[in-house]
């Protein structure tokens, strides 16, 4: 994919001054709406990440520089920090606040801040992306997608997570949070067709998050049903080519 730098189209969030407006109390808030679970945030952000580890190892990819896009208050950070150890981490949103929080809540002179449009001037090897897509616009998701390919190396990967429109508990947990009133759910198979369609190639399709705390014991067996589409978030591992 030949795409000029300097005229790409960035995208645009359905409203970028919501985010503004929650950053102050974000975890807060999704922690609430998490309460079905019995687990908060910080939980799935350290599956997540840790998911993305193994992942990683399977398919030998480099991080050496890691951008988080659509970064929020930083709840991935330390865990991406502690999963790959990269040289550099870039915390990348559209929101001014959550970005200030940021950069005062974490002191590691390998983090550095970047409002998105600016990420199309940086190269990075890995592009790690948790429950951002469905706060941009449908017709707005191929920029995004063009934007990410670009902020990448040949061979870079991108992670993406989404919330699975096809597990009940999403639309509940969802509906529980105030940010995620108006957002616009993305299917695995659309966001998989959406990615191809501008250059990527999709190498894993996993769903995770299928048992509440009550019955964690269980947990264990998830990783025999993450083929399945039941779990309540998916992961696509696409790669630039």
């Amino acid at each position: 994919m030949d795409q000029n730098r300097d005229s790409l189209i960035v995208p645009e969030f359905a409203d970028k001054t919501a985010f503004d407006d929650v950053s102050s109390n974000y975890e807060e808030l999704l922690s609430k709406g998490l309460s079905l679970s019995g687990e908060t945030s910080d939980y799935f952000a350290k599956r997540r990440v840790n998911h993305c580890k193994t992942e990683s190892r399977k398919l030998g990819i480099k991080t050496n520089c890691i951008l988080d896009y659509g970064c929020g208050t930083g709840g991935s950070i330390n865990h991406l920090f502690d999963a790959f150890t990269p040289n550099q981490l870039i915390a990348a949103d559209v929101s001014t606040k959550s970005l200030t929080l940021v950069e005062n809540n974490f002191s590691n002179p390998k983090l550095k801040t970047l409002k998105i449009p600016q990420i199309s001037h940086t190269l990075c090897d890995l592009c790690y992306c948790n429950g951002v897509f469905h706060h941009i616009p449908p017709n707005e998701r191929s920029h995004a997608v063009q934007h990410i390919y670009n902020s990448l190396v040949t061979g870079g990967f991108f992670f993406l997570w989404e919330n699975n429109p096809w597990n009940p508990a999403t639309h509940w947990v969802m509906s529980k949070i105030p940010f995620d009133h108006d957002a616009k759910k993305i299917f695995p198979h659309k966001a998989s067709h959406l990615l191809e369609a501008e250059g990527f190639k999709i190498r894993i399709v996993n769903y995770l998050f299928i048992f509440p705390k009550l019955l964690s014991i269980l947990r264990p067996l998830e990783n025999l049903f993450k083929k399945l589409p039941i779990g309540c978030q998916y992961l696509i591992i696409a790669q630039k080519v």
